[in-house]
């Protein structure tokens, strides 16, 4: 099945940018990178069309800290960027703090849009 990127990301070593149809991908890979909203199905009445890059939009839980460190590290990279970290670190103690840091900041805008 196709897939187009709806964010800029890193798999099995290639990037792909917005757009771009993503190949390569095994039922496994493709249903993680759904869930993450990172990709979308190409229908035939819309391939073609434009994509924006909506990056974690809260609707799907977040992965758990215990998930996220089960990932390969590839997948961890292409978690963190999908999540707006461009920069993620070189080494699995790195990006484990940079998602609990996501996690935590996701907790405080939580907590502050719910006093509102």
């Amino acid at each position: 099945m196709p897939y187009v990127a709806k964010n800029k990301i890193l798999h099995n070593g290639t990037w792909f940018s917005i757009g771009d149809e993503v190949t390569g991908l095994n039922d496994k890979d493709a249903d993680r990178l759904l869930h993450m909203s990172a990709v979308s199905l190409i229908m035939p009445e819309v391939a073609g069309s434009s994509t924006e890059n909506q990056g974690y939009d809260g609707k799907d839980d977040p992965l758990s800290l215990e998930e996220f460190s089960s990932l390969t590290a590839d997948e961890q990279r292409e978690e963190l960027i999908f999540l707006g970290i461009e920069q993620p670190a070189s080494n699995k103690e790195g990006r484990i703090q940079q998602y609990t840091d996501w996690l935590n900041e996701q907790v405080k805008t939580d907590v502050n849009s719910s006093i509102s």
